[in-house]
């Protein structure tokens, strides 16, 4: 799955970038696509925490409030593809900045074939990088999405509920199907068992707690630590 966030105040804009996207995913993809429209910054503010891990954004960098929403896309959504929409009454000062790390530009009045090219461009670096990373740095899964990569450094810890499993990452929980047994066999070796139902990723960690048993993960998380996994526990120290 490929999530997708556009946000622009003109309707016919975000039309425009959504047409455009849809075709360009069924010529260039097999991957399924989910596309988020907004049409002003409050409806983005009220939705920020329910927002899927986002892939590609399009954003009106005019509107309202946009430098720091845009910052805190960017901070959510660390490995995004940006194209930033600007015309001549805001200065590149303002959001061509680390912060922002806008990949590309479309500067208004926006037409068609310039649209195409910079989200086409966008496109085929999103794709590059996502196989290269399904073969080196990811975890690759399937669920009633589709295929899922998520790169292991977003992976906080692997937790068995409910009959699935989720993989929990610094924004969201995705669920499929597998046993723990098998899952870990999957993983680098800094994914450690601390507990039948919790795999973590050592690089992670904050502190292994052995008196409460309990490890405390670098965003407050607490994890269990049962007795059985209590020496795996300890070894996390190598791995930071």
């Amino acid at each position: 799955m490929i999530s997708m966030l556009i946000c622009s105040g003109d309707e016919k804009e975000i039309k425009c970038i959504h047409f455009t996207s849809r075709e360009l995913a069924a010529y260039l993809s097999d991957e399924k696509w989910d596309f988020n429209t907004f049409l002003d910054t409050k409806d983005i503010v009220s939705s920020l925490n329910h927002l899927p891990i986002l892939d590609l954004i399009c954003f009106d960098i005019t509107l309202q409030d946009s430098i720091p929403i845009i910052e805190e896309l960017r901070r959510k959504n660390k490995e995004a593809y940006i194209a930033l929409i600007a015309d001549n009454t805001i200065s590149p000062m303002s959001y061509m900045k680390p912060s922002i790390m806008a990949a590309s530009l479309l500067l208004r009045p926006l037409k068609n074939m310039q649209v195409r090219e910079r989200l086409e461009e966008l496109f085929q670096s999103l794709f590059k990088e996502t196989n290269r990373k399904m073969n080196d740095d990811s975890f690759v899964f399937e669920n009633r999405e589709g295929q899922i990569c998520i790169a292991y450094n977003r992976i906080r810890y692997f937790e068995a509920r409910e009959k699935r499993v989720f993989v929990c990452t610094d924004n969201k929980e995705i669920t499929f199907y597998e046993t723990m047994d098998n899952l870990l066999t999957m993983l680098p070796d800094y994914f450690i068992r601390c507990h039948r139902s919790f795999i973590v990723n050592a690089k992670k960690i904050e502190r292994v707690q052995l008196a409460q048993n309990t490890i405390l993960l670098e965003d407050e998380s607490i994890l269990p630590i049962s007795r059985s996994y209590r020496n795996n526990a300890k070894e996390y120290r190598k791995w930071k």
